[in-house]
């Protein structure tokens, strides 16, 4: 059994499925649309996809596991779907960060 965000839990996945990844996609779990649309991303590009959690509450535990996971995976570019390039971007200091599956490996 998985605990925790959906951000934990699906960084938790990706590393156990992939021991590493060009592209990584990263989507918002709070919207419908966004997260659909990264999950076509996702599927298009043959990579995993982590959620960033978009609660207030959610705290540095939750970006830290993001963080780690995407780490882990060591990608060429990480593709922010519906969530803000540059604010992942800032998080993640030496990774290609693209909003755009063109910019992608």
């Amino acid at each position: 059994m998985l605990t925790g965000t959906p951000g934990v839990v699906a960084a938790a996945v990706a590393r156990t499925l992939f021991a590493s990844a060009p592209v990584v996609v990263v989507a918002g779990a709070r919207h419908a649309a966004g997260l659909a649309a990264a999950v076509r991303e996702a599927g298009r590009a043959h990579a995993p996809l982590l959620l960033a959690s978009s609660r207030a509450g959610a705290g540095a535990d939750a970006a830290a596991g993001l963080r780690a996971g995407i780490r882990a995976l060591h990608p060429g570019a990480v593709l922010a779907a519906g969530v803000a390039g540059n604010a992942l971007s800032a998080q993640l200091p030496g990774v290609h960060v693209v909003t755009a599956r063109p910019g992608c490996p």
